[in-house]
């Protein structure tokens, strides 16, 4: 038999001739099958939502999620003045999303812990990229004045 022609039982095909998915279907639609427990064990995941704290709103998230992509979904900005349409839109590589961050966070990485040895920032300023930080708990924002949001 050659590889991927129908029939042979490779190639993406589900052996026997038949397409993986015609053994999908099967396995869902056998009365035999109890697919309620696979589905439920799979709905009852209970996830742990952060809340973040800006500007007086309060905003779920899913735990992991960047604090920028957060803020923007719920209508939020976390850029000053001209900084709102000159920016490197999450890249890290402005400074203008810096924020002071308090609450469970990720760890700074490689990217933001270089930019903030850039003027107008410094590590001790105490200040996050908002962009490159990810939500692990609940956490209090707070966005300090200058283009950059360097004085918190």
């Amino acid at each position: 038999m050659v590889a991927g022609v129908a029939g042979s039982g490779r190639g993406g095909w589900g052996g026997r001739g038949r397409p993986w998915w015609t053994w999908w279907t099967w396995w869902t639609s056998d009365p035999r099958v109890d697919t309620s427990t696979y589905y439920a064990r799979s709905l009852t995941i209970s996830r742990y939502m952060p809340t973040v704290y800006y500007e007086g709103e309060e905003i779920e998230c899913e735990e992991g999620a960047v604090l920028r992509d957060v803020l923007r979904k719920a209508g939020l900005s976390v850029y000053n003045g001209p900084s709102e349409q000159l920016n490197c839109r999450g890249m890290g590589s402005c400074g203008t999303c810096a924020v002071k961050v308090d609450g469970e966070v990720s760890e700074p990485g490689k990217k933001e812990k270089a930019r903030l040895w850039f003027p107008p920032h410094h590590p001790s300023h105490d200040v996050r990229l908002s962009c490159q930080t990810r939500v692990m708990g609940d956490v209090e924002v707070t966005k300090g004045r200058g283009i950059w949001g360097q004085h918190v």
